[in-house]
């Protein structure tokens, strides 16, 4: 069964590398990833796409320090379309915790 839903409610990401959302038994096709920057400066968000027990590393890097501007959003298109299966995970760190917020919609599949 195939269903499309918020894979990640606006979450503000952390200052050290974290999970923003894992598969659970399922598999899941990305449609839809938005980040917005809060700050009053520019700053930058790294988006790693992980297997099941992988970390954030040069190989499983989807994009590298995207620079956002103060109030830009950004929706990532380097994202969109790929797949994740049971146990993998999208896995992100901002410059600074707390400005930056990720959005992440898609479909699941069971």
């Amino acid at each position: 069964m195939v269903s499309g839903k918020v894979l990640v409610a606006p979450v503000m990401v952390a200052a050290a590398v974290a999970a923003v959302y894992t598969c659970a038994a399922v598999s899941a096709w990305l449609d839809k990833v938005t980040a917005y920057n809060s700050d009053t400066v520019t700053r930058w968000v790294t988006l790693y796409l992980v297997q099941s027990g992988g970390g954030a590393s040069a190989t499983t890097t989807i994009v590298y320090r995207k620079a956002l501007a103060t109030n830009e959003t950004y929706p990532f298109p380097e994202v969109v379309g790929h797949i994740l299966v049971t146990g993998g995970a999208i896995l992100a760190v901002a410059e600074v915790a707390s400005v930056v917020s990720l959005r992440v919609s898609g479909r699941e599949v069971t």
